[in-house]
């Protein structure tokens, strides 16, 4: 661990200024976030890499107003880039004789969409400087950006960029038509991804539009109330001739976010970045979630259909008692719905509120103007609010200190670091969709929810993890161990195992068991579950196979969908039995029990059987037993097949006579066999002839081994088919020489 410290200050001072190595009392001997999640999602931070927990901790970035409107095209009203270059350019129309009056109008209006940006902002330094870094560190170990944004609302979008000439007069503001606004919007984007496309190595996504519904109405935010959440956009596309119809309202209104994915999709394609473009919603932890996620996701629908989002951005402003799980979860579902991937963009979880007992969910939640402590009294009938004892800032002697004292109070830590257990653990049954989670700032004094304790590090000084960090880092080591658990061998196996290393394994079983449901607030809870996963591993691998008198086989090979298949049970020696019990043990929601076929000499006395079991009993009255008998079982017609090994275990229970004396004998045996995904062979890759996600030289020996086989052989529909790449029927030399240039 020292080393890789050592390995990590060296790079920072190989990185130049955008790096500080400003010290915190961060304990750097604590498994990192990034690290601990690497095999879930990519795990971030909303700010910039300013000193050495975000660079230890976090593997990508998002810079919090670097990317936005005003950092790229300025913020001066009334003498922009662009207002300049409009100034000169109907100077120079206007001189000009050659053109006519209708002439001249359409181009100063040519003229008035034209957006000038910065030449090169300040990110531009720092992306490069990612880029320096990056090339000090294995690829394992290199950050990424996340670019925020380019559509939004409120200060850091310019007025001046709403106003016909770029020019913003707050007496008299002139503002630009929906047409002009569109065409800037064109122009802006088109110039982002070209000015940004070359760094297409260090950003991987974009924000492509933030928060543009208003949280209470559903609508896209406009200007018409103070009191509601305001927007330039919203403004321009205003339709006051659709409130009485809130969907055609919110399409109509909402053309400038299709519009923006059509563009960012476009030109992001033109300019050869692969980057991922999200939406990225806000909501907050005292409002209601609807009936604005609705509104979002119908907002997103048609975006979603024309190919132009990826990925549904959840920004994640949570507390520790609302949003509920569930209601999360909901957002999820309904987010999948609209795209194919999601991710957290900047959460924190504040310890302040408290669920509200007069809340009314009946009754409409409204905004009250309270901008003390943002959102946080600013609404009336709110489902959350501040906690009893937890004081308003610059209130009766209450100040930022008390507030971070407080939020260490063990109570109000383990509150939170449930929460953030139960979080993790949410968004760990969609790891194959969340693609990243970004906390927002470095600890409960630096983060938008400040002195709200809202992070995973203390606000007090020497910034130590608190509970909830310890909570977040055990969910991934606690999902590791659940998954152990659940591959472990079923109890039914026991047969097939010395009894010695079968006794070890139910130990190491039982200890991971016992950590399932137990919640984790320090390291030592964190290494318990690491542990005991390790443990179960080296105790499953440690198990010895002990001789059977039983066999049981089979032929059956790429088992498909409502397909039937057979396995022959015999002992391995003829055996002086007359009465045995045979269990089948099998993957009941893939397979069901068909029929049992008794070997000649052998009876069926009674069956039984239910899900994932045939239970069969036989008699063989001549004490002289060989072969047993073939059970046959059926793949449902609904089973979620895939292109994998699956097996049967048969527990014999007989009665064996030697002279007058009678015993009771066990043996256990196992059969394997491969299913196809759901009836198909077909591979995600041409010439993967083992399904497993490459093409390498074990692919091209089955090509020669299936040499010749023709469409009048067994399973060419559904196995060598798809390796006939000459569709001439036959596994030829050019379905070979296919796969061969491949590799």
């Amino acid at each position: 661990m020292k080393k890789r410290i050592l390995a990590l200050v060296l790079a920072l001072v190989l990185a130049v200024s955008c790096f500080p190595t400003t010290a915190l009392a961060v304990d750097y001997t604590l498994p990192s976030l990034w690290e601990e999640y690497e095999d879930y999602w990519m795990m971030g931070t909303f700010g910039n890499w300013n000193n050495q927990q975000q660079l230890y901790h976090y593997k990508s970035n998002s810079p919090s107003n670097a990317l936005k409107l005003d950092s790229q095209i300025g913020n001066n009203n009334t003498n922009s880039l662009s207002r300049q270059a409009y100034v000169k350019a109907v100077e120079e129309i206007n001189a000009n004789t050659a053109l006519s009056e209708e002439e001249k109008a359409a181009a100063i209006e040519e003229a008035n969409r034209n957006v000038v940006l910065v030449e090169r902002p300040s990110v531009m330094n720092t992306l490069d400087q990612v880029r320096a870094y990056n090339a000090t560190v294995p690829e394992r170990e290199q950050k990424h950006v996340r670019a925020h944004v380019l559509v939004w609302h409120g200060g850091q979008q310019p007025m001046y960029f709403f106003m016909n000439g770029f020019y913003y007069d707050k007496e008299n503001p002139d503002w630009a038509s929906p047409e002009t606004m569109l065409a800037r919007l064109e122009n802006y984007i088109q110039q982002m991804m070209e000015k940004y496309a070359p760094y297409n190595d260090v950003i991987y996504s974009w924000d492509v539009v933030n928060e543009a519904l208003d949280d209470y109405t559903g609508q896209v935010r406009n200007m018409d109330d103070p009191l509601k959440q305001n927007g330039q956009w919203g403004k321009i596309f205003r339709r006051p001739d659709l409130d009485d119809d809130p969907d055609a309202r919110l399409e109509a209104e909402s053309i400038y976010i299709r519009k923006a994915f059509e563009f960012a999709r476009k030109y992001s394609n033109m300019y050869g970045a692969d980057w991922t473009l999200y939406f990225n919603d806000f909501q907050d932890s005292n409002k209601p979630y609807e009936p604005k996620m609705s509104q979002t996701i119908k907002m997103l629908k048609p975006i979603y259909e024309a190919g132009n989002i990826d990925g549904y951005g959840m920004q994640g402003r949570l507390s520790s008692v609302y949003p509920s799980i569930d209601t999360l979860r909901k957002q999820i579902e309904m987010g999948l719905t609209v795209a194919d991937e999601f991710g957290f963009t900047e959460a924190d979880i504040r310890s302040d509120f408290m669920l509200n007992p007069d809340y009314d969910p009946s009754k409409p939640s409204t905004p009250n103007g309270n901008t003390a402590e943002t959102n946080t009294y600013d609404v009336d009938n709110a489902p959350a609010i501040r906690k009893e004892g937890w004081g308003q800032l610059n209130v009766d002697g209450w100040n930022r200190d008390k507030a971070n004292e407080m939020a260490m109070r063990e109570d109000i830590q383990k509150e939170q670091a449930d929460y953030a257990a139960d979080l993790m653990d949410l968004l760990i049954e969609y790891k194959d969709q969340m693609s990243f989670l970004q906390w927002d700032g470095t600890n409960d004094r630096s983060t938008f929810n400040s002195s709200k304790g809202a992070h995973l590090w203390s606000g007090l000084t020497g910034n130590v993890e608190k509970m909830s960090f310890f909570a977040v880092i055990g969910a991934p080591n606690r999902d590791k161990m659940r998954q152990a658990i659940a591959n472990a061998p079923e109890d039914y196996r026991e047969g097939l195992y010395t009894a010695e290393t079968w006794a070890a394994y139910q130990e190491a079983k039982a200890a991971a068991e016992a950590l399932v449901d137990v919640r984790i607030y320090d390291i030592d809870g964190v290494n318990a579950v690491k542990d005991a996963t390790k443990a179960l591993n080296e105790a499953v691998e440690a198990l010895e196979f002990t001789p059977s008198a039983i066999s049981l086989t089979t032929d059956a090979h790429n088992v498909k969908v409502d397909e039937h298949f057979v396995l022959d049970a015999t002992f391995n020696e003829v055996t002086g039995t007359n009465a045995a019990v045979l269990t089948y043990n099998f993957d009941g929601k893939l397979f069901d029990f068909a029929n049992f076929t008794p070997a000649e000499g052998v009876t069926v006395v009674d069956r039984q059987y239910g899900e994932g079991f045939a239970k069969i009993t036989v008699m063989a009255p001549d004490y002289e037993t060989k072969e047993l008998g073939s059970i046959m079982l059926h793949a449902k017609a609904d089973a979620a097949l895939v292109k994998e090994e699956q097996d049967v275990v048969l527990n014999a229970e007989y009665v064996v006579k030697n002279g007058d004396d009678k015993t009771i004998e066990t043996a256990t045996a196992v059969a394997a066999f491969t299913t196809l995904g759901n009836g198909s062979g077909e591979p995600a890759i041409p010439g993967d002839t083992d399904d497993n996600g490459e093409l390498d030289l074990i692919d091209l020996s089955n090509m020669i081994d299936w040499f010749g086989t023709t469409d009048e052989d067994a399973d060419w529909d559904e196995i060598y088919t798809f390796f006939d790449f000459n569709d001439n029927g036959e596994i030829d030399i050019y379905d070979i020489s296919y796969v061969a240039r491949a590799l």
